[in-house]
Order: C-alpha cells, then sequence, then structure tokens
C-alpha cells in the first residue's frame, strides 16, 4: 500500500503532468554542439556566442520600465556612500572602454528586446574587490512572463566534478593553477542577440 501511494505522488509530481518537458542528456548534447558550433574569435582576441534559445520561447513585452526603476533604486541606495558610488562608475566606465557593454540603441534591432537590470554586490571583507556589478537575468515583466533565463538552453554542467579534480591532484607531483581574471567577461554576445541583453 505503502510503495503505490509513493507512486502515486512520484506520477503527480512527473514533469509529464506539470506540463515540463524533460530534455534528454541527447538533446543537451546537441545543445552544447550547437552552441561551440557558433563561438568566433574577434580580431581583438575576444571570443563571440550566438545564444542557444529554446525554440518557441518567447519574452512578452518589454521591460523597459521596470529596469528604469531598478537602476533609480540602485542609483539612490549609492548615493549614500560616496566611495561606492565612485567605484561602481568606474566599473561602468571601464566596461564601457573595454566593449564588454555598450550603450543600449535608441531603437532595438534584434528579435528580442531585454533590458537586464544591474546592481552592485558589496563584499565588506573582500580583499580585492570590495564591489562587484551583477545582471539580473531572471527578472519578469510579470509574474507568468519569460525571463531571459527562461529564454535560453541551460546545457549541461561544464563545470568538471570536485572528485575528479581531488583525485587528479593526488596523481600529479606538480599542480598548476590559474585565474582568469573576469573570465565570463571575456565573452561577447554575437550583435544579433546583444538587443537581448
Amino acid at each position: 500500500m505503502f510503495v503505490r501511494e509513493i507512486n502515486e505522488c512520484e506520477q503527480l509530481y512527473s514533469l509529464d503532468v506539470l506540463g515540463v518537458e524533460d530534455r534528454s542528456e541527447k538533446d543537451q548534447m546537441e545543445v552544447l554542439t550547437d552552441f561551440r558550433e557558433s563561438v568566433t574569435r574577434q580580431k581583438d582576441g575576444r571570443y563571440e556566442v550566438s545564444i542557444p534559445w529554446i525554440p518557441g520561447a518567447r519574452l512578452y513585452g518589454t521591460n523597459e520600465q521596470p529596469s528604469r526603476i531598478r537602476l533609480a533604486n540602485v542609483n539612490k541606495k549609492l548615493s549614500k556612500d560616496r566611495s561606492l558610488l565612485v567605484e561602481y562608475e568606474k566599473i561602468v566606465k571601464d566596461q564601457l572602454a573595454n566593449g564588454i557593454v555598450e550603450k543600449a540603441p535608441e531603437k532595438p534591432a534584434g528579435k528580442r528586446t531585454y533590458y537586464m537590470a544591474h546592481k552592485p554586490v558589496i563584499g565588506e571583507n573582500a580583499t580585492t574587490t570590495k564591489i562587484r556589478m551583477v545582471f539580473d537575468a531572471s527578472a519578469k515583466l510579470a509574474p507568468l512572463a519569460n525571463s531571459i533565463n527562461k529564454c535560453m538552453f541551460t546545457g549541461p554542467s561544464l563545470q568538471p566534478l570536485l572528485w575528479d579534480i581531488l583525485i587528479r591532484v593526488r596523481m600529479t607531483p606538480n599542480l598548476l593553477l590559474a585565474d582568469i581574471q573576469k573570465a565570463f567577461l571575456q565573452i561577447g554576445v554575437k550583435e544579433t542577440d546583444r538587443d537581448a541583453f
């Protein structure tokens, strides 16, 4: 009797009943293959990628106004601490100068338009970076609307398992560690997808 109840509960909460499609590992590998094929290297050495959009996933309306409200709140918060405001403005200027971000065009040209809100994350005890800029790709225009995150495939996890790393470390007398500064900022989004970011 107990096993039957468990099976019924599992069935109730299965992805099919909830209307969610379970993507197999094979599908995830196809997304990864398509993604890898879209990667190009620019003259300046940076890489550009296309976004792995979920077919049929749409953004409904524009989130420009809510993003402007969030930006006003960020400015209000930062204006209370002049040194944080100066440091955050420096981050924005540096990213503009390095081509990491760009000024939004007057008229969007892409199929998808999304104004990605950002906020400062302050690490009081941080030794290197006291303030970081964090973007919010999960913000929605309305509770039932899609966010940018909901319109993209996530793909398989590309981070190696910690156990594998620990085993490999024990197998060699030499270990080389590296830290790529601002690793995710070294990858650009292709022009056709930029209005979504």
